[in-house]
């Protein structure tokens, strides 16, 4: 379980409920697998720093986890996740994601 700091709180989650996280300016949105979201007031450079490997920068705005990836469609720049939500690929990051996965 990590803690996250909510505002006037702190909650725990499990980093494999972390389905993906969305950068939203100075804050982070974490989507769960129970499909709640969670706004924390950090950056995703903060989190791409401090995430285990399990966890992938796809986009300037966007971090996955590998675990619920379906597939990656390269030539229309989309990750599929499992539960349906599709994310953009920057092309700059699909040489990098090519060689990892």
């Amino acid at each position: 379980m990590v803690r996250f700091p909510i505002k006037n709180s702190k909650e725990y989650v499990s980093l494999n409920q972390v389905v993906r996280l969305k950068a939203d300016r100075n804050y982070t949105l974490l989507f769960l697998a129970d499909k709640r979201s969670i706004v924390i007031s950090k950056t995703l450079g903060y989190f791409e720093k401090n995430l285990p490997s399990d966890f992938i920068r796809i986009h300037r705005s966007h971090i996955v986890n590998r675990s619920y990836v379906k597939y990656f469609n390269y030539r229309q720049l989309f990750c599929l996740l499992s539960n349906g939500i599709q994310v953009q690929i920057a092309q700059d990051r699909c040489q990098k994601l090519k060689l990892s996965f």
